[in-house]
């Protein structure tokens, strides 16, 4: 009889920057802490457009708790747009950002007229595993990217 060799390996859901990592030309960008992306890249390679190592992050610390990270991740979100050449750029929050009350949603509202688009997720780590966090990517990109159509067409999927 076969015996289970491995486990499945769950993260925490910010691990979705994979999901974003997976989109040809899209960029993650990080609402958390340094060490988020480089401790869920360690046990995944960097394939993908961008190498987890060089994904915009806003690095909250200590003040940031204290007082907000909102500047911080709009100025990230604005030299992301300067610097890195993609098509899409994700916003995706760890942990810090959730608990003390940042508004990504707000922040991400400022760049609507932005030349590429800017979406966001929330998918701090408590909220569930890397699968929740896929699914919240996924529901970011139909929810604010894709523009609602009354057109139905035979033979494919429709959202």
């Amino acid at each position: 009889m076969a015996k289970i060799l491995d486990k499945q390996r769950y993260k925490c859901a910010l691990a979705a920057m994979q999901t974003v990592q997976a989109i040809d030309r899209a960029c993650p960008v990080l609402h958390s802490g340094p060490g988020c992306a480089q401790k869920l890249s360690d046990t995944t390679g960097s394939s993908g457009y961008l190498s987890p190592q060089i994904f915009p992050c806003t690095s909250i610390n200590e003040k940031d708790v204290v007082f907000g990270g909102v500047k911080k991740l709009e100025t990230t979100i604005a030299n992301a747009l300067k610097v890195i050449d993609a098509d899409l750029y994700v916003v995706l929050t760890g942990c810090i950002p959730e608990i003390v009350g940042d508004d990504v949603a707000e922040v991400v509202s400022k760049f609507a007229d932005a030349d590429k688009p800017v979406v966001f997720a929330p998918t701090a780590g408590f909220k569930g595993n890397n699968y929740k966090g896929h699914e919240q990517v996924v529901e970011a990109i139909v929810t604010q990217y894709l523009k609602k159509s009354d057109k139905k067409q035979k033979g494919l999927v429709n959202l």
